[in-house]
């Protein structure tokens, strides 16, 4: 009863094309002296995806918001994964 509640809040085609989206891991390019800007934009120390990424701040986010995402944010990014 409750799915059917949320799913009445969205478009069900809008729901099911991001749902085909790929999914990118990108890492956040910081100092350790900047790793709180990473922090902040929700980056993970070494996990993302359920992927391990050894000594890097990383994000699992749709491929379509990579752009978005990245001006967004005030530091480089790269896609890892």
């Amino acid at each position: 009863m409750a799915t059917m509640a949320l799913l009445r809040k969205y478009d069900e085609e809008a729901v099911i094309a991001y749902s085909k989206e790929p999914n990118i891991v990108v890492r956040a390019v910081v100092t350790f002296e900047e790793k709180d800007k990473a922090k902040e934009k929700m980056f993970g120390w070494q996990e993302a995806g359920g992927k391990h990424f050894k000594k890097q701040w990383v994000k699992q986010i749709k491929e379509n918001q990579f752009e978005e995402f990245k001006a967004s944010c005030d530091f480089q990014m790269a896609i890892v994964g």
